[in-house]
């Protein structure tokens, strides 16, 4: 996978939102700076490392295994959806009988954002809690050595 690969993908799935909440939703020729950070913390929830911590390149992208490519394309858009929420500053607005109601659109990525992190979770146990079972042993029993008082 490449960076412009990765970019397209993540552009057709929630290009439109992210243009909605003021970020860039629209380049997808390697280079787009909103969709760094969400790649780089997809890569290392799918347990890769960009080579810097600011940057994701076509190399570190090709490092992905393709049994994980869904997984980290998923957990990007997730949290460019995320990021996007973050930054979307718009207000409903009334004047006279004109309205516009911005506050649909956050509505509707919130609803976004629930139904991907279900799907996360399902799929790839995202956000699950592992168990493991341990055994306590209290050594409580009189042996030979002890003397009664």
């Amino acid at each position: 996978m490449t960076r412009t690969q990765a970019e397209t993908v993540l552009i057709a799935r929630c290009g439109k939102l992210l243009t909605a909440c003021g970020i860039d939703g629209a380049t997808l020729n390697g280079t787009n700076a909103s969709l760094t950070d969400p790649l780089a913390w997809a890569m290392r929830q799918s347990g890769y490392s960009p080579a810097a911590f600011g940057s994701v390149t076509d190399a570190d992208l090709a490092g992905v295994a393709v049994d994980d490519s869904d997984k980290l394309l998923d957990l990007a858009e997730f949290r460019a959806l995320e990021n996007g929420l973050g930054n979307f500053d718009a207000t409903d607005i009334s004047v006279g009988p004109r309205s516009e109601s911005y506050d649909q659109i956050r509505a509707g990525i919130e609803k976004i954002l629930d139904r991907k992190q279900a799907r996360i979770t399902k799929l790839y146990g995202v956000g699950i809690g592992t168990l493991e079972a341990g055994v306590i042993a209290y050594d409580f029993m009189a042996k030979a050595t002890d003397t009664l008082t």
